[in-house]
């Protein structure tokens, strides 16, 4: 059998790379994918905005509990949408799925890269390394658009890369098209990273590989890539609603610049961030910043890797996720100095071999047995959240401060009978608006809050006096309106 695959591997050495980095990825990825024990921020925004897509059967605009999400765009949520419509039942595999054929996808883009710059052992060797990075399997199971933009980038810098192996012909127009259309779908899933990294890629990857050739004039082959898929996505989008979905985006504040989000950390704090979520392959940095050093050889990706860093540490706001691009480019500069100096020592060797292939068992293994350990009776909030959707009547109109109405709705497969309040004026009024039963939903942190408000008193006339208390959750039910707070 081992003589078998060597022959095949001699043969038909990329057929069995893919296949390969297939299997092992395939596997690890896609494993206890529908998990409910963990949830990441803002998961179940996401995956209501998908199901709700895919009730309405409308792609094109996304909605959160029957509202316009300016948010994002729905590059992620169409693929997850058409899951849950053709399986007709929304869970939180098909929410995830998107996530993980990015983050599949991405693997072998810098496969591809990394045959690129390095040779295919470095190729295999970088798939695998990123693989082994927490901060990159745990995006893998989160449904949030995160690891979809990373995929575009890297395409399009794959693409870009094969553009310059062509220095001529319809072949070089048609990668660099390609992979314009790559990096506009980027730009639309999450912002001008899909552009900016690609000509990052275009400026220092010639610089390492001399047989690649930058594309002069034929780079407005990219341009029109990129307007390509702007319009093909942006004209649909137009003609739907005169262009107010457009403008709402455009316009849109994505990045939280209030006192109050918590994530404001000083310039360094990505150093910190960037070290845990690369454990514990970035133990052989030293290595590829020693390669660097002997070889004279300019390493594009690790210097791609580094201004990405600069670029995010100048954001006033930081949040882990935002280091997601630079974690490909860490890997191929990673994997690099791991063979380099692998061929010299096999101490060395064996060390780097332990730590990846430890790093890519971690995920499966947290997200399975580890998790079921930790938690033997499941998500104490989960479970509540199901408890209170079946204990409610299915006509009963939900009055919910803070996100429950998301995961209410979620649950139920229902948000038109969710009202989402902020404020105690605002939870009396829906509450005593309507002749149908209406609960009140609220979470001990919306309590603590509301205890605070001199209108707290005032709103229990509003309330009968039984209250159901579950957890750290509030279930109440609603009677007639009073005079008013």
């Amino acid at each position: 059998m081992i003589p078998l695959f060597q022959q095949l591997r001699s043969r038909h050495p990329l057929a069995i790379d893919l296949l390969l980095l297939l299997a092992i990825s395939g596997t690890v990825l896609f494993a206890f994918l529908g998990q409910n024990r963990n949830w990441a921020s803002r998961e179940i925004r996401h995956a209501e905005i998908m199901r709700e897509m895919a009730e309405s059967g409308d792609f094109l605009i996304p909605r959160l509990m029957g509202e316009v999400y300016y948010d994002k765009p729905p590059v992620m949520h169409f693929i997850g949408a058409t899951l849950m419509r053709a399986s007709g039942e929304p869970n939180l595999f098909h929410a995830r799925f998107p996530s993980a054929l990015a983050a599949l996808i991405s693997m072998l883009a810098v496969y591809g890269l990394g045959r690129m710059l390095g040779g295919r052992r470095v190729g295999l060797w970088a798939a695998f390394t990123l693989l082994a990075m927490p901060g990159f399997w745990i995006m893998a199971r989160v449904a949030r658009p995160d690891l979809t933009l990373v995929a575009l980038i890297l395409l399009s810098c794959l693409f870009l890369g094969w553009a310059m192996q062509r220095a001529n012909g319809w072949a070089n127009a048609g990668w660099l098209v390609a992979s314009g259309m790559a990096s506009a779908l980027a730009v639309i899933t999450k912002g001008p990273y899909g552009l900016m990294v690609p000509l990052l890629f275009l400026a220092f990857a010639p610089r390492e590989n001399h047989s690649l050739t930058r594309p002069g004039w034929r780079f407005l082959w990219f341009g029109a890539g990129c307007l390509l898929m702007l319009g093909a996505w942006a004209g649909p989008v137009y003609l739907r609603d005169g262009g107010e979905y457009l403008r709402g985006v455009l316009f849109q504040e994505d990045l939280s610049t209030g006192g109050g989000s918590g994530h404001f950390e000083p310039f360094y704090w990505y150093l910190g961030s960037g070290f845990l979520q690369s454990l514990p392959v970035i133990l052989f940095l030293p290595l590829a910043i020693r390669q660097w050093r002997r070889e004279r050889r300019f390493p594009a990706a690790l210097v791609i890797a580094a201004v990405i860093l600069f670029v995010i540490s100048c954001v006033p706001g930081k949040r882990r996720h935002y280091l997601l691009p630079l974690l490909p480019f860490l890997a191929l500069g990673l994997a690099a100095g791991m063979v380099y100096f692998g061929r010299q020592h096999q101490l060395l060797r064996r060390l780097a071999l332990a730590a990846v292939m430890g790093g890519v068992a971690a995920g499966p293994l947290y997200y399975g047995p580890i998790l079921q350990l930790m938690r033997p009776q499941g998500d104490s909030e989960w479970d509540f959240i199901t408890d209170v959707a079946e204990a409610l009547p299915p006509d009963a109109t939900v009055v919910c401060f803070g996100a429950m109405d998301e995961y209410l709705a979620w649950v139920r497969h229902d948000h038109r009978r969710i009202i989402g309040v902020e404020t105690l004026a605002a939870a009396e009024a829906a509450l005593g608006a309507g002749e149908d039963d209406r609960y009140l939903v609220a979470s001990d942190d919306d309590l603590l809050a509301l205890e605070n408000d001199p209108d707290l008193g005032k709103l229990e006339t509003v309330l009968e006096k039984s209250i159901d208390r579950k957890g750290t959750w509030l279930l109440a039910h609603g009677g007639q309106p009073s005079d008013g707070l």
